[in-house]
Parts: C-alpha cells; sequence; structure tokens
C-alpha cells in the first residue's frame, strides 16, 4: 500500500511539474523524453474541443498544448465572447469563463474534426474561419507543410434548413424557449405552448439541437435531442417530431373535446395512440423504448412522472407513479 500511495505522489508530482512548464495534464498525449514537442494553439476565435478523443478543458482564454509529434484527431469548436446585455447566443450553449475584461466567453454547439499530423519542434494554431453559425463555418490547422480544413458537423441533414414542416404535438417550452425530448410540461413558464399542427420554419441545426420559428414569423424556439440519443440519432428524432403534411387532419372526424384535449397537451381516456402524441408528444426513448409497449412513461417534470396504459389500443389508464 506504501509503495502505491508513493506512486501516486510521484504522479502528480509529476503532472505538477508539467504544468510548471507550460505543458498542462488535460489527458493529451505529452511529448516523450529526448522528442522535441509540436506546439498547438487555438485563435481567439476557435477553441481545442478534444484531442485524439480527449476532453479538453473549457477555458476563457485559449492556452497552447504540447503534443509529442505524430498524427491526431483534433475536434473544433467555436468560441464567442458575449455582447454586454445580450445574455448567451443561443448556438453557443457551453459557458467557458470570463475573461479578465469580465466579458463572458460561450463554445459553439457544433464541431468540426480533422486529421492533422504535428511535426517535431513545429508551432501550429487552430483558427475557426467566418461564417453563420452554425451550418456554415469551417475550421483549419495550420504550421509547418500543414494546411488542413474542416466544415462543421451539425449532426442533422442539412437540408431540413428553411423548410417548413408542421410540429407534431403540442410541445411547452421553458421561458428560454427550450423544449427537449424528456417532453416536461414547463408550468409557470411565460412561454406559451405550441399547439399540434403549428407551421414552423427550421432556421438552425446543430448537433442533437434544431431551431425553429413559427412560419408567420414569430419567435425563435429550440428542440433538444437530450436524454433518447442512444436510442435514435438526432436525424430520425426530428424527423418525426417536423412532419411534411399536418397530422392534426386525422382528427377532423373526432369529436370536438379530443380536438381540444390535443390543442392543450392534455391525455384523456380513449385516445389512441397516435392522439396521445399529437397530444404529449414522444414519451422519452430513453424510458419508453418501444412505442409498441402497453405502458409509456411522460416527464411532466424530472420529480413527476405518469404512465399511460394502453388497451385494445387506447389509452385504459393514466396514473402518477414515484
Amino acid at each position: 500500500m506504501w509503495g502505491s500511495r508513493m506512486g501516486a505522489i510521484a504522479a502528480l508530482a509529476g503532472c505538477l511539474l508539467l504544468v510548471v512548464a507550460g505543458g498542462g495534464c488535460s489527458g493529451a498525449r505529452g511529448p516523450a523524453a529526448g522528442a522535441e514537442a509540436a506546439t498547438l494553439l487555438a485563435e481567439d476565435g476557435a477553441f481545442l474541443d478534444r484531442v485524439d478523443g480527449r476532453k479538453q478543458p473549457r477555458r476563457a482564454v485559449n492556452e497552447p498544448l504540447r503534443l509529442t509529434p505524430g498524427t491526431y484527431r483534433v475536434v473544433l469548436r467555436r468560441r464567442l465572447e458575449s455582447v454586454p446585455g445580450a445574455g448567451r447566443p443561443a448556438d453557443f450553449p457551453q459557458r467557458a469563463g470570463r475573461t479578465a475584461s469580465g466579458r463572458e466567453v460561450f463554445l459553439s454547439a457544433t464541431s468540426c474534426a480533422l486529421t492533422v499530423t504535428l511535426g517535431r519542434g513545429g508551432d501550429y494554431r487552430a483558427s475557426a474561419e467566418a461564417g453563420d453559425e452554425p451550418e456554415t463555418w469551417g475550421g483549419a490547422v495550420r504550421g509547418p507543410g500543414v494546411d488542413v480544413a474542416c466544415a462543421a458537423d451539425t449532426g442533422v441533414a442539412r437540408e431540413l434548413i428553411g423548410q417548413v414542416r408542421y410540429l407534431c404535438c403540442t410541445t411547452a417550452f421553458s421561458w428560454s424557449g427550450k423544449a427537449s425530448d424528456a417532453g416536461y410540461r414547463y408550468p409557470g413558464s411565460s412561454v406559451a405552448p405550441l399547439a399540434a399542427g403549428t407551421p414552423i420554419r427550421v432556421v438552425g441545426a446543430g448537433r442533437d439541437r434544431l431551431t425553429i420559428r413559427t412560419a408567420d414569423g414569430g419567435r425563435d424556439y429550440r428542440l433538444y435531442l437530450a436524454y433518447g440519443n442512444a436510442r435514435i440519432d438526432a436525424h430520425r428524432y426530428f424527423a418525426s417530431l417536423l412532419p411534411v403534411e399536418d397530422p392534426t387532419a386525422a382528427l377532423a372526424a373526432a369529436p370536438p373535446d379530443l380536438a381540444a384535449a390535443v390543442a392543450a397537451g392534455e391525455l384523456r381516456l380513449g385516445m389512441t395512440r397516435a392522439q396521445a402524441i399529437l397530444a404529449r408528444g414522444y414519451p422519452p426513448r430513453h424510458r419508453t423504448a418501444d412505442l409498441a409497449a402497453d405502458d409509456w412513461l411522460y416527464y411532466d417534470s424530472p420529480g413527476r412522472v405518469v404512465r399511460v396504459t394502453f388497451a385494445d389500443g387506447v389509452i385504459r389508464s393514466v396514473q402518477p407513479v414515484p
């Protein structure tokens, strides 16, 4: 046990020496003994998010990364300093800290990845090129004998951007206009829900995220796939949320009280699975993986869960559960 403790202390001391020398202990490969390190630095508008799959710490000010010469997979994000009074930019959800002048720094939700070979003793710079967030910006790494570029990867089919679709289901939003696949009700939110069948236009796309706007030119809303991405990919998920045709057309022959329940986002006994989706959306996929199952779990809030039980294809019970 004493030997293992001494080994841990020695490793910590080595890490501290690297920090003092400017090498850091981020987890990326450090310069090997006897090798002249390559230096990789992100310019002001760029951020080194991952290097060979290892997450780099979020910082308000970029620091140089010293690496053993070799080939690396580098993932870049854009950086943006906040404008005083404007708050957090919609497409830059990750806060990296504050600059010395007190300005907040945010990192984009979208990223671009490239493979680059760093030579012995070379100084390399990563940049984020100008372009609209999120779908048209690009990044690059340049240095001695290296000029490699990449384009932002939204993780969502770009052809959705600019299209007018319909909202699959009555959707509640938080005070900031966000909704996720958790399907929370957001009681008390000042943002009114959007009813199923509302025409919307897709105005932005990011990894596991869409920005939509009501087709009449109203406010922007953001849809996130935050929990069920191990069960369904983002493209399929958003395609199901935004059908090409108005899904409420199927309610034309339904009783008026049923159509009113759908518009209010309320589940009623006797609803079919399709009508339940119109009223409350798809149940979170990480809790209800099979939509053909007889039990669905809906989340009104993180602490309030509702079990919906189907029999013969219609809702037979709606009960709160622990």
